[in-house]
């Protein structure tokens, strides 16, 4: 979604599709057809999205599959430029993909949660990627207090100031129903 535009863009390779949406009725915009750059084909089910305002750039995390050995990949969409580019990152992060994984943006951070592993596990863990240092920077993110979330993908995610809400969710089991607040400078969850 572009705030500044009120438009919900759409990518279909290097094509860019726009509805406008302060328009009454809703309305599909010019198309852009000149994006370049080399973003890999990510699964669509292995991906997390956010959008910087700031930088006004597109982030999306997700899975790349390289002779059978999958791994994690960030790629940005710079709008000045209109071009992908996988970005270089260090640090502890996910090691093999975010298969249903759910994501945030915070300042410069984007805070990531859960997903299944390869072999169709899912986890609890959570992650930083810190979007302000060059390289980007990958950290654990350890979640505090006497209960916290169960192993979960595809969870909505929403922040309000220093705290997440976390709601729903799959696993193996099922589909969830709870709600989670999680303090984003120290990890407590309630």
């Amino acid at each position: 979604f572009s705030a500044t535009d009120d438009e919900i863009w759409i990518f279909l390779g290097t094509t860019l599709f726009r509805l406008d949406v302060a328009a009454s009725p809703p309305d599909w915009q010019s198309r852009r057809t000149n994006v370049t750059g080399t973003l890999a084909t990510p699964d669509a089910g292995k991906c997390t999205y956010f959008y910087d305002t700031v930088s006004s750039k597109h982030t999306v995390i997700g899975s790349a599959v390289v002779a059978t050995v999958a791994s994690t990949k960030v790629w940005t969409l710079n709008e000045s430029t209109w071009k992908w580019a996988e970005v270089v990152t260090t640090g502890p992060g996910p090691a093999v993909g975010l298969d249903d994984a759910s994501s945030i943006f915070h300042n410069t951070a984007a805070w990531v949660f859960g997903g299944r592993d390869p072999g169709g596990i899912y986890k609890d863990t959570a992650y930083w990627l810190d979007t302000s240092s060059t390289p980007y920077v990958w950290s654990t993110y350890a979640l505090t207090g006497l209960r916290k979330p169960q192993s979960r993908g595809r969870a909505a995610l929403v922040n309000v100031g220093s705290d997440v809400f976390l709601f729903g969710g799959k696993n193996l089991v099922g589909m969830f129903g709870d709600v989670w607040k999680i303090d984003l400078f120290t990890g407590a969850c309630t």
